[in-house]
């Protein structure tokens, strides 16, 4: 589709959208940095550091790729905890099933 003054069509409709895009961008990223009148100049709050990962390459079943997995220490804990109530459900199960 052409218009009445040569050209793509869709690329004059995309052109025409993208500049007020970019611009109303720019006003959110320039009205985030700048701080309010009644605002005091305090020093922004220290961001908490970011607690560290353990990382382990596991192999899924029915895949010869690995996948890396990276976890807290908390996170690892309560994987293995779950991993084993869920062992010991299934040894219950099986125990009262053959008796």
């Amino acid at each position: 589709m052409t218009c009445e003054f040569g050209g793509n069509l869709y690329f004059k409709l995309a052109s025409s959208m993208i500049l007020p895009l970019l611009l109303s961008a720019g006003l959110l990223m320039s009205a985030e940095t700048t701080p309010a009148a009644g605002d005091s100049a305090t020093p922004p709050a220290a961001a908490a550091p970011k607690p560290k990962k353990i990382c382990t390459t596991t192999t899924e079943l029915g895949s010869r790729l690995p996948v890396r997995v990276c976890r807290t220490p908390e996170e690892a804990a309560a994987l293995a905890q779950a991993s084993k109530e869920a062992v010991q459900d299934l040894q219950k199960v099986g125990a009262a099933s053959s008796k």
